[in-house]
């Protein structure tokens, strides 16, 4: 297998790699990050990717949603950034994003799946040797998108959580414990929501939410009282078209900082944390060509979390390296294949650095970026 050792940005001609590809070092940033691209079969058109361990073998799988498969596969990790041949299960039409949780109290852990075309959730059990299957579909709002599991109403089981694209919501699915749910009205966001983040965001103890408006650029933050409720904190202006986001500690404090993917101005928005729910005015930051997903990590070993960014019309994720100084380099591009829209980070070669997983929304199959150090 040709195997392309990337380090991102400018080409250094005449240098070859070890694997027998091309080597790119870009001058500006200390200790710049170096990939190797790796393809991983996951099926056509995968809009979502996540990392889980589905068959309880320590090692770091593959789920990935295939838009117009209409279905999800499974790849589990070979633990040298190598993927076995997928597994599919039959998803609703059209499915996006995915999770993971266990939906039925038995102890493995199941997948869970937005069905933007057919206006459903679709239940995945799973049943820990890394196969899932289709066990129900959960009616939900129209054109669901965003998703995110967790326990909000303290009861020890796991719920659910779904963005409506066309109805301008978000609603709980408080899990039965039996792969059943309970659905809570919906409550109001802005336009489009498409994305999903969750954390304590105010020292309660209670899962808050925060939901990209890609219609009204927007980001409203939703703070969670632990009934599985959920009521608007703040709302916060970003650039056009919010998409992806991820929430990491990104300055000097201890507080989640928000930052989101801007798709129409090819940039991102970062929203330093308060601790209480709030959050300050956003920096902006250009990236490459039409952002989608974001990830966190420390990809270069110097204590500070990075990003990584989808850039999908540059076929290509844009790693921004962290100054100490609540700043970031400029994109460090790592070329994928055409068209990547989702992301995932694990450790995928077990070397303990991070690496990173984009989906190809445009064609086939999922990148693997393995993270060679610096």
């Amino acid at each position: 297998m040709k195997r392309f050792l990337l380090a991102l940005a400018l080409l250094t001609a005449g240098c070859g790699s070890p694997n027998g590809g091309l080597t790119a070092v870009l001058s500006q940033p200390a200790n710049p990050p170096a990939f190797e691209l790796l393809p991983a079969a996951t099926g056509n058109n995968p809009f979502s990717v996540i990392t889980t361990d589905l068959n309880r073998d320590g090692l770091d799988d593959l789920v990935a949603s295939n838009r117009n498969d209409n279905t999800v596969a499974v790849a589990l990790g070979n633990g040298d950034g190598t993927f076995v041949l997928p597994s599919f299960a039959a998803t609703g039409v059209a499915p996006a994003d995915l999770v993971t949780g266990d939906f039925n109290g038995d102890g493995l852990r199941d997948v869970a799946v937005s069905d933007r075309g057919a206006n459903t959730v679709t239940l995945l059990r799973g049943d820990g040797a890394g196969l899932v299957a289709p066990v129900t579909a959960v009616l939900v709002g129209s054109k669901p998108q965003g998703l995110v599991s967790g326990d909000y109403n303290g009861d020890g089981r796991d719920d659910l959580v779904v963005t409506s694209v066309d109805d301008n919501t978000v609603q709980v699915l408080l899990g039965n414990g039996d792969e059943t749910f309970t659905a809570l009205p919906a409550v109001p966001v802005g336009q489009k929501p498409v994305d999903l983040v969750q954390a304590d965001l105010n020292g309660d103890g209670f899962t808050d939410l925060a939901v990209a408006n890609f219609g009204s650029a927007t980001i409203t933050v939703l703070v969670g009282d632990g009934l599985g409720g959920f009521t608007v904190a703040t709302t916060l202006l970003t650039g056009n078209n919010p998409f992806g986001m991820v929430l990491a500690q990104l300055d000097s404090d201890s507080n989640l900082d928000l930052a989101v993917a801007n798709e129409l101005d090819n940039t991102l928005s970062v929203f330093p944390g308060r601790g209480d729910a709030q959050f300050d005015t956003g920096r902006v930051f250009a990236t490459g060509n039409t952002p989608d997903n974001l990830v966190a990590a420390d990809f270069n070993a110097d204590g500070l979390s990075d990003l990584a960014v989808t850039l999908e019309r540059d076929n290509a994720v844009g790693v921004m390296v962290r100054n100490g100084d609540f700043s970031f380099q400029a994109p460090l591009t790592v070329s994928t294949g055409v068209g990547p829209v989702g992301l995932a980070r694990g450790d995928y070669d077990q070397d303990g650095f991070p690496d990173l997983a984009a989906s190809l929304f445009f064609s086939s199959g999922t990148s693997v970026l393995l993270n060679r150090g610096f």
